[in-house]
């Protein structure tokens, strides 16, 4: 047996964990830049208890900015990063969801780097030093907090693609899931659902390894639950803090074994439409699930089996066209069942999409070809 595990990023998990910002940006910090979305920092209460945590360091700059999108853009980036040079910021605290985060790698790099957002797409990003980045998730979901990549989009070529390498990695991530309480529900279900497909994917990834797989089992056992409780409105401190530790579990394996095609074929879908990450993932995985599952039958039917459960079906036991139709019902129960038509695509873009999918698809373990991927976009409209 041999593999590698990496996760340099130091976690501070607990209710009311973010009180102790203020011992977590280093004493010899000159300015702070607060990043998050219109509205994550100040609906979830986390800006002003970062300000109080802050209020003491007199000599502490303060900058606040709130520009990015759900699906963050190049020119929000480049903003954002001119924002953090000229404020002197040497730490950069992202509050907010999975694309906040993101933006967040990405303009720590970016901000040391003196180059466009855009050129760190393409180029090597090994030997840049990025600022000191504190991750603050205000949702369950990505897991960005404790994970190597940050997806973005290139707003001139419309491509949307990754950042990755091992400083990417946030700092430090505090995971207060007194956070959670804010967000709308449809926001949760959908969010609380990508923290399902990660802990899916790296069950069955190719680069799956002994520790991803433990934990990818136990996440699953504890977040389908969880996300059924959540559709059902038992939404509850103990819900939100066992969503918040599956997402950061799940963050780990995303660092350590990645994702499968789901998340690859999403990618040119949220370029095409600007929906959410987990939009797409809802409209692709019951043609992913029956396109796949022969090829994991024995993940599928673990999964399979606790998602009967949790709903109160009767599993009549493994097959291709019984886990399309389980995720199917999992998806209603949880009101995110949508199709790639709902999020305003057409069979006619399919070319325009499988071109555009990119990143390693060998992982994925029922990847034959190029056909693949464009059965799973024409079986999801």
């Amino acid at each position: 047996m041999e593999f590698d595990a990496y996760c340099p990023t130091r976690v501070l998990f607990g209710p009311g964990r973010l009180q102790n910002v203020g011992s977590i940006v280093p004493s010899d910090s000159r300015s702070v830049l607060v990043l998050s979305s219109p509205t994550a920092a100040e609906r979830s209460g986390a800006l002003d208890t970062i300000k109080a945590a802050l209020s003491t360091r007199k000599r502490l700059g303060f900058a606040y900015n709130n520009g990015i999108s759900p699906n963050p853009k190049v020119r929000e980036l480049d903003l954002a990063a001119k924002h953090a040079v000229e404020a002197r910021a040497d730490v950069i605290i992202a509050v907010g969801g999975g694309s906040v985060i993101d933006a967040g790698k990405v303009v720590a790099l970016a901000a040391k780097n003196d180059s466009s957002c855009a050129d760190l797409l393409n180029a090597g990003i090994k030997e840049i030093d990025p600022v000191f980045l504190i991750a603050v998730p205000t949702t369950a979901g990505t897991g960005s907090e404790i994970s190597k990549g940050a997806i973005i989009t290139d707003d001139v070529t419309g491509w949307k693609g990754g950042v990755r390498g091992d400083n990417v990695f946030p700092a430090v991530a505090i995971v207060d899931p007194t956070l959670l309480a804010s967000v709308p529900r449809l926001v949760a279900r959908e969010t609380g659902f990508d923290i399902f497909t990660h802990a899916f994917e790296s069950l069955v990834s190719k680069a799956r390894t002994p520790l991803t797989m433990m934990y990818s089992r136990e996440i699953l056992q504890r977040v389908i639950p969880g996300l059924v409780e959540l559709a059902d409105s038992r939404v509850t401190p103990a819900v939100q803090e066992e969503l918040a530790l599956c997402s950061m579990m799940a963050g780990y394996n995303l660092a350590n074994s990645s994702t499968c095609l789901p998340h690859r074929l999403q990618y040119p879908v949220g370029a095409a439409t600007d929906t959410s990450h987990a939009a797409g993932l809802a409209a692709l995985y019951p043609a992913w699930c029956r396109e796949t599952s022969s090829s994991s039958p024995e993940e599928f039917d673990f999964v399979n089996q606790l998602i009967a459960q949790a709903l109160g079906e009767v599993y009549s036991g493994f097959s291709n066209t019984a886990t399309m139709e389980i995720m199917i019902k999992f998806l209603e129960r949880l009101e995110i069942r949508r199709s790639l038509t709902d999020l305003g695509l057409d069979r006619k873009d399919c070319d325009r999409l499988v071109e555009q999918v990119s990143g390693n698809l060998a992982l994925d373990p029922g990847y034959v070809c190029t056909k693949t991927t464009d059965i799973i976009y024409r079986e999801s409209f």
